[in-house]
């Protein structure tokens, strides 16, 4: 039996390459004598990204297992295509009128036929897809949103139109999918990195009198960046001077130039996975016990860990990460002064002890979640 394991997987980002982890896992677990490929077009064959040759190869290391890694310029057919996790379904670009007819009439048909039509004009035009499936099921996705005008909403509804069986990983995700008129199995339940057993070793430590280490984990944004790394300037400072340690994180090497560049002399831990290994980076995230968070697996990860999550709202996904801790989770504007920054972090402060046990409640319920959805997947689907 040849597997695909399908995501964002090889382009450096920590979030993704710890659903890749736990994707890679749960095929793992279900068809062990498979034969599984790793899709990565972080490689040699793409444009428009500075890699350097087999970059994406660091996959082998975190997997532990020589997987045969492809990229777009594959061609052939797999008995399964799983895509674990992540959000690669969304749009924040304009484009012009006849992008805004085509999402209309893409609406107005729904996903299964704007693949049906995709098939169409493919095989029109002589230009089939490369890499074909008898099965092709997702799970922890993540849907939305879509300007009215999106470049990408044809290409994207087409995909989606092609799936068997979509598990989203929140309540936002499913009332797009539902919006999309998808109508293949479809449910919700959680992000994957919830099953954080297969990614971390790390014990997570008593609750202890209140915080100490606050992390700070930024990413480069299409709008406001300048504005965001200043109030976290200013709110590094003043935690420092209240006591806390401040440590700041990247979780992708190859998009946070900006933040990178912008925060040099705070020494940032970038995740770089091929100068450090997976369960060293891991540890230093383990050492925060709020994470302040512009990405949504910095509230993810941060949790499993027992780090508080602080999310900036900077998007809806940032809305929709706190609403997955909604007993100990906070959500502060991005046009916040560091001062109230600061007064959230003392906020929390003063309510450690039930805090850290909201958290716990909050993580159970997501991993209980998720499993629930895997035994689905294992018992109905795959």
């Amino acid at each position: 039996m040849n597997i695909l394991l399908n995501g964002y997987y090889g382009f450096g980002n920590l979030g993704d390459d710890i659903l890749m982890k736990v994707s890679f896992s749960i095929i793992k677990s279900k068809f062990p004598e498979a034969t599984i490929y790793l899709y990565s077009n972080f490689s040699k064959n793409l444009t428009g990204f500075s890699q350097k040759d087999n970059y994406n190869l660091y996959i082998r290391k975190i997997l532990e297992e020589e997987v045969e890694v492809i990229d777009w310029t594959y061609e052939g057919n797999f008995d399964l295509i799983f895509h674990g996790g992540g959000g690669i379904y969304f749009d924040y670009e304009e484009g012009g009128k006849l992008n805004a007819c085509i999402n209309f009439l893409c609406l107005l048909l729904g996903a299964h036929y704007v693949s049906k039509v995709d098939s169409f004009l493919r095989w029109t035009f002589r230009k089939p897809r490369r890499v074909g499936t008898t099965k092709k099921v997702g799970a922890g996705i993540g849907i939305g949103t879509y300007p009215k005008r999106s470049k990408m909403l044809y290409r994207h509804m087409a995909d989606i139109g092609a799936f068997d069986a979509l598990y989203v990983r929140d309540t936002f995700s499913f009332d797009s999918l539902k919006e999309l008129k998808f109508k293949g199995r479809k449910g919700h339940f959680s992000d994957l990195a919830f099953l954080h057993d297969t990614w971390s070793n790390e014990k997570i430590l008593g609750t202890g009198k209140g915080p100490k280490t606050i992390g700070i984990t930024l990413m480069d944004w299409h709008v406001g960046s300048g504005f965001l790394y200043k109030q976290a300037t200013k709110f590094a400072l003043k935690a420092r001077q209240k006591g806390y340690a401040v440590i700041f994180f990247s979780c992708d090497e190859n998009h946070d130039k900006e933040y990178i560049n912008c925060f040099r002399t705070e020494h940032v831990l970038v995740w770089r996975p091929n100068k450090i290994r997976l369960d060293e980076y891991i540890y230093e995230l383990s050492k925060c016990d709020i994470m302040v968070t512009a990405r949504a697996h910095g509230a993810t990860l941060g949790s499993c860990l027992g780090a508080l999550p602080v999310c900036i709202n900077i998007s809806k996904k940032l809305q929709t990460v706190a609403n997955m801790f909604p007993n100990s989770s906070s959500l502060i504007e991005k046009n916040y002064n560091a001062d109230q920054w600061l007064e959230e972090i003392e906020n929390i402060s003063e309510r450690w002890i039930k805090a850290k046990e909201l958290l716990k409640e909050d993580v159970k319920r997501n991993v209980e979640s998720v499993k629930h959805c895997i035994s689905e997947l294992n018992n109905s689907v795959l």
